[in-house]
C-alpha cells in the first residue's frame, strides 16, 4: 500500500530497479548495491522505513534527538541492506507501551535483509512481553555488529519477559557480532510465576545460526524467583527442533550472574578478556582486543568508534624555563597514544610567575618558579612540569628598532610594521618579530622574517596579525625563535 501511495503522491524516478521518490533527492546514491543511499544524518536515517528495499550506507556517527519507530512497525519488513561502515548510531530510544500490539522494538522490527558494520548504543524500553534491540526478529543476516545501553521490560500482563541483547528471536544468520546492554526487568506480575528465562543477553530464541559471537551484559531483576527462572547470559531458548544452532559463543557469567546459558560458553571477565579464550576467531582480519577499548572485551576491527581509553598521561618534559614576557608551548602525552579523548586542562600554580593557556602555551610573567599542570578529560590523569621564569637578559644594542606603526583593518586584522636599524657588525642571521598579545599578556599571533643585515642598513618589515578585544602589539628583535635573546630595544603600541 504505501509503495501505491507513493506512486500517487510523489514523482517516480527508477535506478537499476530501485524506486526512489522525488524527496529523496538529498541522499546521494541510487540505493543501489553499487551505489546506495550515503546517511549522513538523522533525517535521512530515518528514511530507511519508507524505502527498506534499498541499499543504504552511514557515511558518518549518526545522534538520534528524538525516539526511534523501528524499521518496518508501519510498513513493510526490511529486505534491503544496512551498511554501518563502521560507524555507530547513538542517542538511540525506542520506548513501547502495552498497547502498541504491532511494534515490539528494536531498531529494525522484522529483518530479513543484511545488517551489518553497525554499532548502535541507546535504550529500548517495553512494556510488551517481548523485545529486541538490534532487531526484533531476524530472518536475514546480521554481521559485525554490536550493541550497547540498556533493555528494560516494563510488562505487568505477562509473567515472562522474552528480550534479547541483540535481537528478540533468531530465524537467519548472526555471525561476529556481540552485545554489551544491560538488561532489566523490573516489574512484578503477580499470580503466577515470573518466568524470566527467555531473558538473555544476546538472543531470546533461537531458530537460526548463530557464529563467533559473545555477550558481555548484567541482567538485573530486583525481586525473588527460583533457581529454575533466571535469565540466560547467551540465548534463553534453544530451539534445535526448528534448526536453532550456535558456534563459537560465549558470555560473561560473573557480569550477568547467570551459572548457565545454552549455545554459549560461560566465562569469568578476566577469560571473557583474554584473546586464547575464543577458539578458532579470526583475530587478523574481523576481531581484535586491547585491554584499553571496549573495557577490555574483543572488538571489531570495522568499528571506527569503540572508545581507546587514556590510562596514563605525561607532558613532553618535566622541568622548562622561559625568559620574562617569552614563550614555550607544552604538550600533553597520552597512555595509549591513539586514545580517543584527548582532551586536558591546563593549570597554573602562579598566574604572577607563568601563565598558560588552552593550548599547553606557556607565557613568562615574572622571575620565580610556577608549576604548569595538565589534567586529562577522560580518567582525571595529572601530569606536571616545572616551569623556570628568568629575567629578561638585558638589552644587547645590535639593533635598533625605530618605529612601530599598526593600522586596524576590517574582522579584527592590523596591518603592522616596523623600521629597524643594524648597528653592529655581527654576521649572524637574525630573526625580527613583531608580535600581538591579548590584555592578559598572552601571545595571540605573530609575524617574523629571518634576515641577515650588513651594519647600519636600514629595513622596513610588516605583515598583517588578526586578534579580538584589546590587544599590544610589540616589535623587538631575537637571536633566534630557539634561544629568544633579545638583540634591540622593544616598541609596543596598544590598541
Amino acid at each position: 500500500m504505501r509503495k501505491l501511495m507513493a506512486v500517487i503522491i510523489c514523482t517516480i524516478l527508477v535506478f537499476s530497479g530501485v524506486v526512489v521518490p522525488s524527496e529523496a533527492a538529498a541522499l546521494d546514491g541510487a540505493g543501489t548495491e553499487l551505489n546506495p543511499y550515503m546517511i549522513t544524518n538523522e533525517a535521512q536515517l530515518r528514511m530507511i522505513s519508507d524505502f527498506p528495499d534499498a541499499y543504504w550506507r552511514l557515511a558518518s556517527d549518526i545522534v538520534l534527538t528524538d525516539n526511534w519507530a523501528a524499521v518496518g512497525t508501519t510498513g513493510d519488513d526490511f529486505t534491503g541492506t544496512l551498511d554501518g561502515n563502521g560507524y555507530k548510531i547513538t542517542g538511540f530510544n525506542v520506548t513501547v507501551s502495552y498497547g502498541q500490539d504491532s511494534k515490539e522494538g528494536g531498531f529494525i522490527e522484522y529483518n530479513y535483509g543484511t545488517i551489518k558494520n553497525l554499532r548502535l548504543e541507546g535504550s529500548v524500553t517495553t512494556a510488551r512481553p517481548s523485545g529486541g534491540f538490534l532487531v526484533f526478529s531476524n530472518h536475514g543476516t546480521i554481521e559485525n555488529c554490536s550493541t550497547a545501553g540498556t533493555l528494560t521490560n516494563e510488562n505487568t500482563r505477562w509473567t515472562n519477559a522474552d528480550v534479547g541483547g541483540m535481537a528478540c528471536y533468531n530465524n537467519g544468520v548472526i555471525k561476529n557480532c556481540y552485545s554489551r546492554v544491560k538488561m532489566i526487568r523490573n516489574k512484578y506480575v503477580s499470580g503466577g510465576t515470573n518466568d524470566l528465562t527467555e531473558m538473555a543477553g544476546f538472543v531470546s530464541t533461537n531458530q537460526g545460526t548463530i557464529i563467533n559471537c559473545y555477550a558481555a551484559c548484567e541482567m538485573s531483576w530486583p525481586y525473588s524467583i527460583g533457581a529454575s527462572y533466571i535469565p540466560h547470559g547467551f540465548v534463553g531458548y534453544a530451539d534445535t527442533k526448528n534448526g536453532g544452532s550456535a558456534e563459537g559463543c560465549y558470555y560473561d557469567k560473573e557480569l550477568s550472574g547467570c551459572s548457565d546459558s545454552t549455545m554459549a560458553n560461560g566465562r569469568s571477565t578476566v577469560a571473557m578478556k583474554m584473546q586464547a579464550g575464543y577458539a578458532n576467531w579470526d583475530f587478523k582480519d574481523i576481531w581484535t582486543m586491547d585491554e584499553n577499548v571496549n573495557d577490555g572485551y574483543p572488538y571489531l576491527q570495522v568499528e571506527r568508534s569503540v572508545a581507546r581509553k587514556v590510562t596514563g598521561l605525561s607532558i613532553d618534559r618535566t622541568t622548562a624555563s622561559v625568559a620574562e614576557g617569552g614563550t614555550i608551548v607544552l604538550a600533553p602525552v597520552f597512555v595509549p597514544a591513539n586514545a580517543t579523548n584527548k582532551n586536558v586542562t591546563w593549570s597554573t600554580s602562579s598566574r604572577y610567575v607563568a601563565t598558560v593557556d588552552e593550548n599547553g602555551v606557556v607565557t613568562g610573567i615574572s622571575e620565580g618558579t610556577a608549576v604548569i599542570t595538565a589534567v586529562s578529560e577522560d580518567g582525571g590523569y595529572t601530569a606536571s612540569c616545572v616551569v623556570t621564569v628568568t629575567k629578561t637578559p638585558a638589552v644587547i644594542d645590535d639593533y635598533t628598532v625605530n618605529s612601530l606603526k599598526a593600522e586596524e583593518q576590517q574582522n579584527g586584522r592590523f596591518h603592522v610594521w616596523a623600521n629597524i636599524t643594524k648597528n653592529s657588525g655581527r654576521e649572524d642571521v637574525d630573526t625580527i618579530m613583531i608580535v600581538l598579545y591579548d590584555s592578559e599578556g598572552v601571545m595571540m599571533d605573530y609575524i617574523f622574517m629571518e634576515a641577515q643585515f650588513a651594519q647600519g642598513q636600514t629595513a622596513n618589515f610588516g605583515g598583517v596579525l588578526k586578534a579580538d578585544g584589546d590587544i599590544m602589539i610589540k616589535a623587538f628583535v631575537w637571536d633566534s625563535l630557539d634561544s629568544m635573546i633579545p638583540l634591540s630595544n622593544t616598541i609596543q603600541q596598544y590598541f
